[in-house]
């Protein structure tokens, strides 16, 4: 403890050095500079001058925005009378060490000291706050905390109260300060109130737990927070009293609580009435508009929205019946949609819809991953990006929104890799009593009928060829309708297009070897290869368009290599000459196709 006092002390006394250097920089500073002496009387004096420009240094300065910058700041405050509380509270804590050790005072004394010493110091510190607000608030904090430790001491030693009874205690030292915050519109001490609040049920040292006591209480913390909102306005109190119930809800969320069903689902229960209440709050605070601009928003009340969507997945899945939980899911989502679509209508900001939308894409997204898996969950996912990006737009009329909206492809993008990896694909392989028959690879020949070649896979790779193509080929046509040009998202209409063509591509080498042999699959999917990519390139040097030039030199450029590097070493030599000469007679046909004579401009002479 003496090491922890001697580090904050050589810490604030650097930090006091520190300013009184910066202070003597800045008058250096100012002494130096050239500044005219005005004469001692002019017609123009009667004139008030304006007051000179600050200069650059000052208004260039850090404003201290920052958590470092502010705890400096308030360790540079009063750090004499900060230093002197926490050296008393040290001493207190010795003084009535030894007084127990020596048994001056017995156990009622000894709590009734300790109250009226922290009551008398809550008392001190009220009165102080009212000229003199940092140092009241010094007081206040202190004087709750004493009595805090003192009722917590009562507990552990002395089994003095009930806990209901030390936790009724503990509140009312809490709800004091934050009364106290409101009254003189202290920010900090309504933090403080809560973290005190927060803080009371693990110093109750309750016999046995009661988990929906706990959570009764914390309720009635959380509408005193909401309270205080509403008076003063301090929207950060939302995401603290959201992270307090987070805390207190990991237990339950893990397991480790090991609670009975029946308890389990009326936590839930009080949890949804909770983020409902919290849900209705922010709704409000968005609609009636304080501290959120136009096209801004004020940042907590964002991060309050994500983060009640975020409290309630968990709950969901622990306390609600796994053949409800799709359910109970969606409507969170639809409440959170409606709220959103309400909330635009009404203020026309959009802050506060990217919030409530992102919510509920999280909610519905979570609803679909626990109904479905494989490829029905990518094809449910694909379905879900395009009716998002489409509703963006319709709604909004904007086209940035629809393509930021469009990242939303980046999942079932993901998770179609696990549909090209399992794509079936069959082989012929030679049997000595059935001829030529062909068998699944990695498997036994099967019996009876084959995989049809529309299985679920070729579905979700058709999905995401189409979905792709038609958001470029859609994007492209409102980026060329519109009169001002985004340059952050100018080819990404291209981009898309390409990404299609290629799931299509994939689509069609999967499907040709599942129908075929696996050399003449080979040679049809790169022939067809060819003659898109020769398309693409004999059509854009025509037109002049270079993207679509570079698209097909690509696509030519893997199909010759493909068949330098891969299959030149896989094929049987029948099927490899049959594929060099297709391929090379369609590239060599393209010095006939697409040129034309020079026409040479005969200029008479001059006479």
């Amino acid at each position: 403890m003496e090491l922890l006092i001697l580090i904050v002390f050589i810490f604030l006394l650097f930090s006091h050095f520190g300013l009184r250097s910066r202070v003597s920089k800045l008058e250096e500073i100012l002494a130096q500079s050239s500044v005219p002496v005005a004469p001692l009387y002019s017609p123009e004096m009667a004139v008030p001058a304006a007051p000179p420009p600050a200069p650059p240094y000052l208004m260039q300065e850090n404003d201290g925005n920052d958590l470092g910058s502010r705890f400096a700041a308030w360790a540079k405050e009063d750090w004499l009378l900060k230093l002197g509380a926490l050296l008393l509270l040290i001493g207190f804590g010795w003084l009535v060490s030894y007084a127990f050790l020596n048994n001056w005072i017995g156990p009622m004394g000894r709590i009734t000291l300790g109250l009226l010493l922290g009551v008398g110091i809550l008392a001190l510190g009220f009165w102080r706050l009212q000229q003199f607000t940092h140092q009241g608030s010094i007081f206040l904090v202190l004087g709750a905390t004493v009595v805090l430790l003192t009722i917590f001491a009562a507990r552990v030693t002395y089994d003095f109260f009930t806990p209901l009874s030390a936790l009724i205690m503990m509140f009312l030292t809490a709800a004091f300060v934050a009364f106290a915050s409101v009254q003189r519109s202290v920010h900090s001490l309504a933090l403080a109130g809560l973290l005190l609040a927060a803080l009371a049920p693990l110093l109750v040292r309750s016999p046995a737990p009661d988990y929906i006591g706990l959570f009764s209480y914390l309720f009635m913390v959380m509408l005193g927070i909401l309270c205080i909102v509403v008076l003063r306005g301090w929207r950060d109190l939302l995401v603290a009293a959201l992270s307090v119930m987070t805390l207190y809800s990991l237990p339950m969320w893990s397991s480790f609580a090991r609670l009975p069903v029946g308890e389990i689902k009326t936590l839930t229960y009080m949890s949804f009435g909770l983020a409902l209440v919290f849900f209705v709050f922010n709704l409000f605070a968005f609609l009636k508009g304080e501290n959120i601009e136009k096209e801004g928003g004020h940042s907590a009340d964002l991060v309050s929205a994500v983060w009640i969507g975020a409290f309630l997945i968990p709950w969901i899945f622990v306390g609600i019946d796994r053949e409800f939980q799709s359910l109970i899911l969606s409507t969170w989502a639809a409440l959170f949609a409606l709220g959103a679509f309400f909330c635009f209508v009404q203020t026309g900001n959009r802050k506060p819809l990217y919030a409530y939308v992102a919510v509920g894409i999280l909610l519905l997204g979570t609803a679909t991953a626990r109904e479905l898996d494989g490829a029905a969950l990518t094809i449910a996912f694909t379905l879900e990006a395009s009716a998002i990006t489409f509703l963006a737009y319709m709604l909004l009329r904007d086209r940035v929104v629809a393509i930021k909206m469009s990242i939303l492809f980046v999942l079932p993008a993901l998770l179609s890799l696990e549909s090209i990896a399992e794509y079936p694909v069959y082989k012929y392989a030679q049997y000595a009593h059935t001829g030529y028959t062909r068998y699944q690879v990695g498997g036994t020949p099967p019996s009876g009928n084959m995989t049809p070649i529309l299985n679920e896979h070729f579905f979700v790779l058709l999905l995401l060829a189409m979905s792709f193509s038609l958001l470029g080929y859609a994007f492209m046509k409102l980026r060329d309708a519109s009169t001002q040009e985004n340059a952050d998202h100018a080819s990404l209409p291209e981009v898309y297009l390409v990404v299609g063509s290629c799931y299509a591509y994939v689509l069609m080498w999967l499907s040709l070897h599942q129908a075929f042999a696996e050399d003449a699959a080979t040679m049809m999917a790169l022939v067809l290869y060819t003659l898109m990519g020769l398309a693409a390139y004999l059509y854009g040097r025509k037109n002049d368009h270079r993207g679509l030039r570079l698209y097909g030199g690509a696509l030519l450029g893997f199909v010759v290599g493909r068949l330098l590097l891969v299959e030149v070493w896989k094929m049987e030599l029948s099927g490899r000459i049959m594929t060099f000469f297709v391929i090379g007679t369609l590239l060599m046909s393209t010095a006939f196709v697409g040129k034309r004579k020079k026409e040479i401009d005969l200029i008479p002479p001059t006479q």
